[in-house]
């Protein structure tokens, strides 16, 4: 049981890993996350709207 959680846990970081990465998100804040929360995390990482740009207007 106690493996199953570490694999669980080590997945949803190298998937939160990545998602931060490519939405140019904090991937250090979205690893630990990941290992604290699981497949939450994953699923936050998903639909949070990614950072504006410093150079876009808002409309």
């Amino acid at each position: 049981m106690l493996g199953y959680l570490f694999i669980v846990s080590l997945i949803c970081m190298l998937v939160c890993f990545g998602i931060a990465r490519k939405r140019n998100l904090n991937p250090s804040l979205w690893v630990a996350l990941g290992s604290v929360f699981g497949p939450i995390a994953v699923l936050f990482a998903l639909f949070l709207p990614a950072p504006k740009q410093a150079g876009q207007l808002s409309s």
